[in-house]
């Protein structure tokens, strides 16, 4: 069998991919889902999220890299040339491409709540540019940007074409050229937001907020949270690893790479928890479900001197994390199509935009009410939502740590990961085991029990 490997462009530099990869990584869970459900969670959230996080995300996280940074391919090619090595079947193919279906519609669904922190940094520099006092600030649910098509649909549209723009431009002066202005931006806006908060005072009920335990909530439920928010933070299960790391030298690092984008993840969630957890205690944690959009969160900063100004920067760093990762899983998407169906990059934009369009214009339209929106109880988003998260992208990501844990060679993993013997048999066991193990009881957690 004749396999042949695409040359692939490499990132220019480390920071480049550093900064890449952490734009694929940070996105709408850190900023804002991560406070709300220590909120409504309590302090054991955030430390069963760092547990999981590191016995479940990361080390998937290097499997995905690993197999990548081996196959310089998309996610199907990768996973071809890796069975050919190993002498496995090639059934393993169905892997990547059911990796392309998770890409293909966890965008579609995402994309559109990306809409949800426009909507609120319009809101925020509408009021700023009326001079409405901070005590005044109205609650955007007034204009809900998820249910007016005259509003969500521009929005939506917008953020396509963009996405569609840095993508078809390719990953030097697309990816690269973006992220390295994205990114810098969106630490630096909340890093500052941060320290304008300890300035406040507000820093000290950070810390009593974390000696406190929603003791209406079982340990059980609040485990099953954190383990499957750790799971989906990290976008394992989706394919972006895979493809960014085709496009390192084999001579980088994964080890120290996979450290400092797991460090930035993990600042940014801590950075978003100081900004608005303080603010939220006088407020009841019912008002605050972690449900996009049920929620007002912008009512939260009227309790602060320069509370719109505040606003608008939180909600358009928000923006900026959450338009980096539509980018990730576009480019996921246009390189597997590219390469597998031999056509140009720019054509690949274009048909895998086009049908992006046909499935988001449904979401629209279903969200706004504008076409029959509900079956058997459920509306289409969230079936369409529900399979995704809580059904395929597990499913993925089991059958890839059983990949890279049975099928590859140890000598491989070995190799690319470049880790110490006890780190390495430690993450092996974890790929082999528990991993599966974990996914599994997220992918029975969400069927109803009867």
């Amino acid at each position: 069998m004749d396999i042949q490997v695409t040359p692939r462009p490499q990132w220019a530099s480390f920071t480049s991919y550093l900064l890449v990869t952490v734009g694929a990584v940070v996105g709408i869970g850190n900023v804002l889902l991560f406070p709300l459900a220590i909120f409504h969670y309590g302090s054991l959230f955030i430390l069963f999220c760092i547990i999981c996080e590191i016995l479940l995300a990361m080390p998937l996280l290097y499997a995905e890299l690993l197999v990548g940074q081996r196959g310089k391919q998309n996610v199907v090619g990768s996973l071809v040339l890796l069975s050919y090595e190993a002498k496995a079947s090639l059934w393993w193919k169905k892997l990547g491409w059911l990796y392309f279906i998770v890409a293909f519609l966890t965008f579609s669904y995402y994309l559109v709540y990306a809409a949800f922190p426009i909507g609120f940094l319009v809101s925020s520099v509408q009021v700023l540019q009326s001079h409405v006092t901070t005590a005044s600030l109205p609650i955007v649910s007034d204009v809900d940007v998820l249910t007016q098509f005259s509003i969500l649909f521009p929005c939506v549209l917008v953020l396509l074409l963009t996405v569609m723009l840095v993508v078809g431009r390719g990953i030097h002066r697309g990816l690269e050229a973006i992220s390295c202005i994205t990114v810098p931006l969106y630490l630096v806006i909340l890093l500052g937001l941060a320290g304008y908060m300890i300035a406040m005072g507000h820093f000290s009920s950070v810390f009593q907020h974390l000696s406190w335990i929603n003791e209406g909530i079982s340990v059980y439920m609040i485990f099953i949270a954190a383990l499957t928010f750790s799971f989906l933070k990290l976008k394992v299960g989706i394919g972006s690893m895979v493809v960014y790391a085709s496009h390192l030298p084999f001579s980088v690092s994964l080890k120290r790479s996979t450290c400092w984008v797991v460090l930035i993840d993990i600042v940014v969630s801590l950075l978003a928890y100081i900004i608005v957890v303080p603010l939220m205690h006088g407020v009841s944690s019912d008002a605050y479900t972690g449900d996009l959009d049920a929620n007002n969160m912008i009512v939260i900063f009227k309790q602060i001197p320069y509370g719109t100004l505040v606003a608008s920067l939180f909600f358009f760093a928000a923006v900026l994390a959450a338009w980096t990762p539509l980018i990730a899983m576009l480019e996921t998407m246009v390189t597997t199509v590219s390469e597998e169906w031999n056509m140009l990059r720019s054509r690949a934009v274009w048909w895998v935009g086009s049908a992006l369009f046909l499935l988001i214009l449904f979401i629209v339209l279903c969200r706004t009410d504008m076409i029959e929106n509900v079956v058997f109880g459920y509306t289409y988003p969230q079936i369409l939502k529900d399979i995704t998260l809580e059904k395929l992208t597990p499913i993925a990501a089991f059958f890839m740590s059983i990949f890279v844990g049975w099928v590859i060679d140890r000598r491989v993993s070995e190799q690319e990961l470049q880790f110490k013997p006890r780190v390495y048999t430690v993450w092996r066991f974890l790929m082999r085991y528990l991993i599966p193990g974990l996914i599994l009881l997220i992918f029975i957690q969400q069927f109803p029990v009867s």
